[in-house]
């Protein structure tokens, strides 16, 4: 065992003999500590339960309830005949940037970047022709593209244009370009973004974009934008990857509930 193991050991172990809280508490803290100060990476491997027992001088069910708690907290993963796992941090959106995908990857000094899998033009179908408020069978553009930060696939995105904006998109680089510039350089004003949140699971299709197994999680923000005259200018669905991401609403002391499905006076990025 090296000298900075055995330390290790020594601090955690005197750590649960001077305090009086619940020992599976002090474990839980120290555990977290380690994780948020870098000593524990992500996907570094926490000894087996006896073996953290003996670190920090308590039970295995003390260890199991420390570690209960951090799984249900997304800090840790247990896989079954391999052991327990530290995850990678959670990227946790706030409400109202749900809109701009760079603008969340920046918040947590990630760099975005976009993936074209497809633009065309096509008819719309009953469902999205009543949304953009246009004749079923319109021709619209459509773009569809995989959103990663540092180079990692984070999410997938499909975005439906109205047809007034073909020709203000057509020559657009979706993978840089930001799509509300394209709708101000055409003179349209954003004026509302209405969003819907909701959880749902992975096709096969898209289980297999997202690098993820199928049936695994994923966060959908779909958003209805519209300008200043109420036409509606796009509609997107944006899939983030459940193991990666999280909401955060922030509604403090009494006041009204968060809405986050209107917001006027935001500006987004598309």
């Amino acid at each position: 065992m090296n000298d900075r193991l055995a330390q290790r050991r020594a601090d955690a172990f005197a750590l649960v003999r001077r305090d009086a809280a619940p020992r599976y508490s002090l474990v839980e803290a120290h555990l977290r500590e380690q994780i948020s100060a870098g000593t524990l990476r992500p996907n570094d491997r926490l000894p087996n339960e006896t073996d953290l027992g003996v670190q920090y001088g308590v039970s295995r069910s003390v260890i199991r309830q420390a570690l209960d708690n951090l799984e249900r907290d997304g800090l840790v993963v247990r896989m079954r005949a391999k052991g327990t796992f530290i995850t990678e941090p959670d990227l946790s959106l706030p409400a109202d940037l749900l809109s701009s995908f760079s603008q969340e990857l920046e918040l947590h000094g990630i760099m975005a970047s976009s993936r074209v899998l497809a633009y065309e033009i096509l008819p719309a179908d009953p469902s999205i022709a009543k949304l953009l408020e246009i004749d079923e069978g319109t021709r619209i553009p459509y773009v569809e593209r995989l959103r990663l930060g540092d180079g990692d696939v984070l999410g997938w995105d499909a975005t439906w244009i109205h047809p007034s904006m073909e020709q203000s998109v057509a020559h657009m680089d979706f993978e840089h370009d930001v799509l509300f510039d394209s709708y101000r350089a055409a003179g349209r004003i954003v004026h509302s973004v209405e969003r819907r949140v909701r959880a749902v699971t992975a096709g096969k299709d898209l289980a297999a974009k997202l690098l993820v197994k199928e049936g695994a999680s994923l966060l959908e923000i779909a958003r209805l934008v519209r300008d200043i005259s109420g036409v509606v200018l796009d509609r997107q669905v944006r899939l983030y990857r459940g193991d990666r991401f999280s909401l955060a609403l922030d509604a403090p002391g009494a006041g009204p509930s968060p809405d986050i499905s209107l917001n006027p006076r935001l500006r987004f990025d598309g």
